[in-house]
């Protein structure tokens, strides 16, 4: 029961955020002068299997904003490019409580 509860919690926070996302991305693409702060962040993983880490790369490059760069070879870092970036470590830090925490939770 839990789970599902976790899964519906997941997709809410989700939508929540590709909403945002799609608003922030949209206003800016409207400026005459964008204020975007681009660059690539190296996120490290807590995922425990290839589908959560697979799910987490596409979760993060079907948000509007960002896209996921490749995987390393030990699976233990995911690199991403993100239009919005304040700091590497605040990126870092959304990814993974807003993503990554919840795959965890809802499909471990």
């Amino acid at each position: 029961m839990m789970r599902l509860i976790y899964f519906f919690e997941f997709v809410f926070i989700y939508m929540r955020e590709l909403t945002k996302s799609n608003i922030q991305v949209a206003i800016e693409a409207l400026k005459i002068k964008p204020n975007v702060s681009p660059g690539f962040v190296k996120i490290p993983l807590n995922t425990k299997s290839d589908d959560q880490m697979l799910l987490l790369a596409n979760l993060v490059t079907m948000t509007p904003g960002t896209v996921t760069l490749d995987i390393s070879d030990d699976k233990k870092f995911l690199y991403a490019h993100a239009l919005f970036v304040k700091s590497a470590d605040e990126t870092r830090a959304e990814i993974h409580s807003v993503l990554e925490k919840r795959i965890l939770r809802t499909f471990s």
